[in-house]
Formats: C-alpha cells, structure tokens, sequence
C-alpha cells in the first residue's frame, strides 16, 4: 500500500529541458520570503533547481495549516485554474531557492501540445488531492499525537522514496504546529512525550527519529509502507 504524499520532488525532471524553452527567466528568493500570496495575482509559476518552499493555507482567525512541501525538479504553484476562491494561500522559501520562472500562460500552452506533460500535472494534483482527503479525515478523528506520528512516519518515507537517507526532520516546532494544526505549547508536549518513549530526539530546528519500529506502532495504517 502506498503512502500519502506531501513531500514532492522530481515530479518534473525529465521536463526541465522543455520547461527551460518556455522559461522567461530565472530567479534566487532568500530564505522566509514569500514566493506568492493569494492577496495577489499568480500568473507564473516555478521550476525549483534548489531548495525548498511550503504551501499553506490562512484561516480568518490568523491559523495557518500547511498542506504540501515543493522541492528540486517540481513546479510550484502548478498551473493556476481560471477558478478564484476566497481563500488565504502562502508560498514560502524554507530555504534559499533557485528557479525557473515560467509564465502561466506558456504553461498552459505547453499542456496543450504535450500530452504526456498534461498527463504528469494531473496525477500531480490527484496525489494532492488524494492527500488532502487523508488530511482531513484525520483532522477531524485522530488526536495530535497520532496526527504527528503520522507525519513524521510519512515525512521519512516520502524522503526515503527520493533516496535521502537519514531520519532528521529539519522542522521547528512552528513548522509542526502548523503541519498538524495545533498549537506550539501542544507540539511541545507531544514531542515530549516521545522523548520520554526513547522514539525521537530532538535538536535546534529539528526531530531525530531514533525507533522507527515504535513510531509505527504509534500511527494508523495509511501513515507506514507495507
């Protein structure tokens, strides 16, 4: 069985010669600013060469929720749907990012004369998708425990898929409280308690994963690979 994704990288590669002839330019952003905010018109998007951004959304209330991580050889935000609804999206640098800038309107260009292209920008936003129905369900029955153990049980698989070796999450406590939508105060005291357990160990800006076996333990079935 399949995990869910939230994790992308390399979903584009083989593309990025073709991407680059309808490229207007390339781009460094700095680490924590803001590649793109609903408060403004998005008519490009990115091919990532380096580094890494978070895709969140922003309730009235001022809570964010992050939904989805963007790396190397992945377009972000991906083709831009006619569509608009009132609803507060952020594109962040976590880390320093190079790319391609590519405007929205070549790519749609380039979906229409390559099929195969197309067909890769819809199983791309199926996986989100199929995320976000993941996501939610357990928003709603899961408690912040199991919540974060799932996620750093997906987080590990999803990198292991991209061949990173290694179980560090280089997450602040922030970072989690808005992946799980849960206050700081909370995540501190469940990253605590696996403290306590001897599953993980935790550093400045980030968890070590110690007892893989045990978290699983710790997760529902969807969060682990077969």
């Amino acid at each position: 069985m399949d995990t869910p994704r939230f994790y992308f990288t390399d979903t584009f590669r083989e593309f990025r010669p073709l991407l680059e002839k309808y490229s207007t330019k390339k781009k460094r952003f700095e680490k924590g600013s803001m590649i793109f905010s609903s408060a403004k018109p998005l008519d490009f998007c990115l091919y990532i060469d380096s580094g890494l951004i978070s895709y969140s959304v922003l309730h009235e209330s001022g809570a964010e929720k992050t939904l989805f991580y963007h790396g190397v050889g992945n377009l972000f935000p991906t083709y831009q749907s006619p569509r608009q609804y009132k609803i507060c999206e952020l594109g962040r640098c976590l880390t320093r990012v190079e790319a391609m800038v590519i405007p929205q309107t070549n790519l749609k260009r380039l979906m229409q004369i390559n099929l195969d292209f197309d067909r890769n920008v819809l199983d791309h936003y199926v996986e989100m998708f199929n995320f976000m129905i993941y996501d939610s369900i357990h928003q709603c029955y899961s408690s912040a425990y199991v919540r974060l153990c799932n996620f750093f049980s997906i987080y590990l698989e999803n990198r292991s898929q991209e061949k990173v070796k290694g179980n560090e999450i280089l997450l602040t406590q922030e970072e989690l409280a808005r992946i799980i939508g849960v206050s700081r105060v909370q995540i501190g005291t469940i990253l605590n308690r696996l403290r306590n357990q001897k599953i993980i160990e935790t550093d400045r800006r980030k968890v070590i994963v110690k007892d893989t076996a045990l978290l699983i333990e710790h997760c529902t079935e969807e969060a682990y690979a077969d």
